[in-house]
């Protein structure tokens, strides 16, 4: 039976490792092994697995974050998620989805800890940029000596910045979710919904 599940453990693309109580380590599928040199692997185990030796002390504190997990996971009985980064010098920074599943066997006595992780680093360094570009571009529009605003079916104000605001003495916090209609601006702009 065990050959079984570590046939299929061993075909998961994300790191898999399985922990006993004292967290040393019962088992560590393909994925784990090969990413190991990037420390991608859950190391909480004593210094006897030659693992841990690739840990520097700058990552103790990740080891403990870990550790509180583990706790926690085990206490509770539930699931635990979080996320890490991990920074290696000369390497660029990974972030792992890590999460822990405790497994009990059947008079309910902690068994063993299920531990996976999934590299989320293209779609975090993707949300960096957008909050940069995004940043960006709201700089520029708080630059401009005019309103830049979008206004929802409704006729409320979605979007509301600029210079401009400040030369009528608004503020784009008090504009939001104004009906355009309550301002004497609406004078000025045409009759129909304005995207």
């Amino acid at each position: 039976q065990r050959e079984f599940y570590e046939n299929i453990l061993n075909k998961i693309q994300a790191d898999v490792v399985v922990l006993d109580e004292d967290q040393n380590v019962l088992y560590i599928n393909p994925v784990a092994q090969k990413d190991n040199k990037d420390q991608h692997l859950w190391i909480l185990a004593s210094e006897e697995h030659v693992h841990s030796k690739s840990i520097e002390s700058k990552n103790q504190t990740l080891k403990g974050i870990r550790t509180e997990h583990f706790e926690a996971a085990k206490k509770s009985g539930n699931s635990r998620e979080w996320e890490e980064l991990l920074m290696q010098e000369g390497e660029a920074n990974k972030y792992i989805l890590r999460r822990l599943t405790p497994i009990y066997n059947r008079n309910g006595e902690f068994s063993m800890m299920l531990v996976y992780g999934f590299n989320i680093t293209e779609g975090k360094i993707a949300q960096e940029e957008e909050r940069e570009l995004h940043n960006i571009l709201n700089n520029i529009i708080n630059n401009l000596p005019v309103i830049a605003f979008k206004i929802d079916k409704d006729r409320k104000f979605a979007y509301v910045e600029g210079l401009g605001l400040k030369r009528l003495g608004m503020e784009s916090a008090a504009l939001l979710g104004t009906s355009i209609d309550e301002l004497q601006l609406s004078k000025h702009l045409p009759n129909k919904e304005i995207t």
